[in-house]
């Protein structure tokens, strides 16, 4: 299987599946799921990931879990869901303890709980998880289920930058913008974005045309400005034509300067948890 050979893997796997293997029913259910050796069928590897799970298998568990909550082969079920990221994460599973932590801070599957939330982010953070060291960092930024700390909030969506996060490396570039929790240095935040947006993060994309039109540490150029929002593929574009009469108003005006704030400070807001 882990060659790319998946029919001889298949071959190989379902009869040991069949004898109750959880192990290779959870391979087999992976391979429904991704349609490597069969068709893809959603129905058919939730069925093999239940029956691995059933027997106490963790990875399953987690599998089955993510089944349910994107409604892949059963009916969309976040109590379902919870329940098995649950049992997963009680074994040890990382990747479930960070899907708990989901959970608890959107309110899905569970009363909306952003100190259980917090939790399960700083035991991951502390360990080196990049997607709860983001998290942390907004739950600090944002003061939710801890006292508002920017110093904080820095610092972890630092650490998950450097991890290689790209929404990270635009938060980043937000707090370097506005002098928040660092002090304030424009160019840093214009390399974080631009950095941000080369992988593909439609914000710093956005922010980029933005720093264009303002002339915030470049040049202002209007043309530039246009080719930066036109040449990604960015779902925060409608966002942008509404505001762009604003910029293009404002000029190098100090009321322009701090309408550019505010949009930068309602972004940091929109982009608000990873999901799994």
């Amino acid at each position: 299987y882990k060659a790319g050979e998946y029919d001889a893997a298949y071959q190989l796997l379902l009869p040991l599946a069949i004898d109750g293997n959880p192990a290779a029913q959870t391979i087999l259910g992976t391979m429904y799921e991704k349609g490597q050796g069969v068709s893809q069928n959603f129905s058919e590897a939730t069925k093999w990931y239940r029956l691995s799970a059933d027997q106490g298998y963790a990875l399953s568990q987690l599998f089955l879990g993510k089944m349910f909550y994107r409604g892949r082969g059963v009916e969309q079920d976040y109590l379902e869901a919870f329940e098995w990221f649950k049992h997963s994460a009680g074994q040890g599973l990382k990747d479930a303890q960070y899907n708990l932590g989901v959970m608890y801070y959107l309110g899905q599957g569970v009363e909306q709980d952003y100190n259980e939330a917090f939790k399960s982010y700083q035991a991951l953070a502390l360990q080196g998880h990049a997607k709860a060291r983001y998290n942390l960092g907004l739950m600090y930024f944002h003061g939710q289920g801890v006292e508002q700390d920017d110093k904080e909030a820095f610092k972890w969506f630092q650490l998950s930058s450097d991890q290689g996060l790209a929404v990270a490396k635009y938060n980043l570039a937000h707090m370097y913008d506005g002098g928040k929790g660092i002090q304030q240095d424009c160019m840093k935040a214009f390399d974080l974005y631009q950095l941000s947006a080369e992988e593909g993060n439609g914000l710093a994309q956005s922010n980029l045309g933005l720093m264009y039109v303002i002339g915030k540490t470049v040049l202002k150029n209007y043309k530039e400005a246009g080719e930066e929002w036109k040449k990604y593929d960015n779902p925060f574009e409608t966002y942008f034509k509404k505001v762009y009469d604003l910029f293009l108003k404002a000029n190098n005006q100090t009321k322009g300067i701090k309408s550019y704030n505010l949009v930068v400070d309602l972004l940091v807001n929109k982009y608000t948890n990873l999901e799994f």
